[in-house]
């Protein structure tokens, strides 16, 4: 939702992030501005990759392994 309006993937993870931080912790939003100085889009872009590898693994790879040892 965010990326269509930002059209801006890593633009969009911080609005989101800024988002959850302030419905968290209270008496930050003035903080909050200063949360894209530690977010690159390589932050971003890394993170993502690792994740998409971790659910790779465990829904794809894993289960493909173990079929193949089962034969």
């Amino acid at each position: 939702k965010i990326e269509a309006t930002t059209n801006h993937d890593t633009k969009a993870v911080e609005y989101w992030l800024k988002g959850k931080c302030a419905a968290t912790i209270h008496n930050m939003a003035k903080k909050l501005e200063y949360l894209h100085f530690g977010l690159t889009s390589e932050d971003v872009s890394n993170l993502a990759i690792s994740l998409m590898i971790k659910d790779a693994q465990k829904e794809v790879l894993l289960p493909l392994l173990e079929r193949l040892l089962q034969n």
